[in-house]
């Protein structure tokens, strides 16, 4: 399958926009977005190991948020959009742009239908192609005012026509527990399980280490995650995520642990956004002692270790400045093996 084509994804989105405007109108539905320009400068263009490559480039960024809320129920729309020209590096020019849909149909008092629907589209120019995932959720959801319960099944489709080994289908249910604790502070735990099934992609014999042909991989993956957060005059979230998958291919099979710590806030007029994530991943077979590795199709979306720091300083109502800093410690497109990349930003934002 090939990826959705530029003309066609612009389409849709003009009519979604189109029709959010209109609804916007009245008065209990709400809408808001920016568009932005920054100066980049990114250590390590093509996520290498070793032998680096330094690129200064433009980034051009553009958002949307809609909310409608009709009297039993609540539906919101959130689209980002980001277009990266390198000066040298033009075979990574490339358009990222995804949308999530969530809503929210009150069945009763405490009871309510959740459908979230997203995707995810990327495009590198010099080669016209790239990949699109495509996920939705179907939830139902129990509120009281000590507990808040969501569970449902996950589905999705994975298109990697750049690399169609890793097209795959994704199944699963979700089970996600919220608690407050007192106005401001709240504590969750998030239980997720995926079956994974590649629709190309052969799988590693245990004896010879040989791809076997007739045979296609497929994992299971449980997610663990839980943590405090913190909504009032700033937010505040520290979470921890353990991640086990098992796979009928050898080399896939690896469990991991992650925390996670997010801060947003103003320290006087300027907006500080800052995150901080770091990941121990162990693979159940040792990828090195066989030199064999599994690759990863974007490493650069594959966020495990970072820190970001963003900010925003607002000149006027509606023109900012605005700037980030960022340092990511990922696996290379070969699974086992990690680069570094370094990432500086400045820029104007301004918002309608």
């Amino acid at each position: 399958m090939s990826t959705v084509k530029p003309l066609t994804f612009s389409i849709v989105l003009w009519l979604i926009f189109s029709a959010s405007f209109l609804l916007a109108n009245n008065r209990r539905n709400t809408s808001n977005a920016y568009s932005k320009i920054e100066l980049a400068y990114d250590t390590n263009v093509f996520e290498q190991r070793r032998g680096s490559t330094t690129d200064p480039n433009i980034q051009v960024w553009g958002g949307y948020a809609f909310t409608l809320q009709p009297r039993k129920g609540r539906f919101h729309l959130d689209y980002t959009g980001n277009l990266t020209l390198y000066r040298s590096c033009y075979t990574d020019d490339k358009l990222y742009q995804a949308l999530q849909t969530i809503g929210l149909w009150q069945l009763s008092q405490r009871w309510s239908l959740r459908p979230e629907f997203g995707l995810v589209w990327k495009y590198w120019l010099a080669d016209q192609t790239g990949y699109n995932n495509l996920s939705a959720t179907l939830a139902l959801q129990y509120q009281s005012p000590r507990l808040v319960l969501i569970f449902g099944s996950v589905n999705g489709r994975y298109d990697y026509p750049i690399r169609p080994n890793f097209d795959h289908y994704l199944t699963g249910l979700s089970v996600h527990l919220l608690r407050p604790i007192g106005p401001s502070w709240s504590a969750s735990l998030k239980t997720q399980s995926h079956q994974i099934r590649y629709r190309h992609r052969s799988i590693f014999q245990p004896v010879d280490l040989q791809t076997s042909p007739t045979i296609r991989q497929h994992d299971i993956l449980w997610h663990f995650d839980g943590g405090i957060d913190y909504r009032r005059d700033y937010i505040f979230g520290l979470h921890l995520l353990f991640i086990s998958s098992r796979s009928n291919s050898l080399f896939s099979a690896y469990y991991s642990g992650v925390a996670r710590i997010q801060f947003a806030g103003c320290l006087g007029r300027i907006m500080i956004h800052a995150i901080g994530q770091a990941q121990m991943k162990h693979y159940r077979e040792d990828l090195r002692s066989h030199l064999i590795y599994t690759d990863n199709p974007d490493p650069e979306q594959n966020t495990q270790n970072q820190v970001f720091l963003g900010w925003e300083y607002p000149l006027n109502r509606e023109l900012s400045l605005t700037g980030k800093l960022i340092s990511i410690y990922n696996e290379t497109r070969l699974s086992g093996l990690y680069y570094t990349k370094n990432w500086i930003s400045c820029g104007l934002q301004y918002d309608f």
